[in-house]
């Protein structure tokens, strides 16, 4: 009597154990790959990133390069969004104080509109 479907011969169990093994660490490695980009330091786009100096107390305002000093510094870039309808006072205050607690004695206002 036939049997009606011939047995395979079995393979080699261990060639099948490190094939599923290697599979597994390469699923492995592929997926750290792929969480190790989802994690990161969340970095605040308007903090200020520059030099820091000591705080002075008196800021000038300038429109011109030519009116800053040789000696003048550039150490930090600001570009500013300000709502309509704001005083200019309130302007002032606010750059007078970012100005002063980043240690700035002159700031340069450029491309105002």
């Amino acid at each position: 009597m036939e049997k009606p479907f011939p047995l395979e011969k079995p393979k080699d169990l261990s060639e099948n154990s490190m094939k599923r093994q290697r599979a597994s660490f390469l699923l492995l490695f592929c997926s750290l790959l792929l969480l190790s980009a989802c994690g990161g330091k969340e970095v605040n786009p308007y903090a200020f990133h520059g030099p820091t100096y000591p705080p002075t107390d008196q800021v000038q305002y300038i429109f011109q390069a030519t009116q800053a000093a040789p000696e003048c510094r550039v150490f930090a870039e600001l570009l500013v969004s300000i709502p309509a309808g704001t005083d200019g006072a309130a302007m002032r205050a606010k750059l007078d104080q970012e100005a002063k607690t980043h240690g700035a004695d002159m700031v340069l206002i450029g491309h105002a509109r």
